[in-house]
């Protein structure tokens, strides 16, 4: 298996990030999330998070106000 060089272990401190994070997911746990995107890799500002009031399966519970959010973020560059 190749190995992922450290340089390209994250995206560039330039690269936006939306995370959408479920607060009642106990798979991918919100507060993980925090933890790694509040890291020295992620520049400041370059991750938007949005928190849901929903389970695991974000996108499809959550799919038209994920897809409003979505849309917006991208809309704001």
């Amino acid at each position: 298996m190749a190995e992922i060089s450290p340089e390209r272990a994250f995206p560039p401190p330039t690269a936006p990030i939306f995370w959408g994070a479920a607060k009642q997911d106990h798979v991918c746990v919100p507060a993980q999330g925090d933890d790694i995107f509040t890291a020295n890799n992620f520049g400041e500002g370059q991750v938007t998070k949005k928190e849901y009031d929903a389970d695991h399966w974000l996108v499809w519970s959550e799919s038209e106000t994920v897809s409003q959010d979505l849309i917006a973020w991208i809309e704001g560059f």
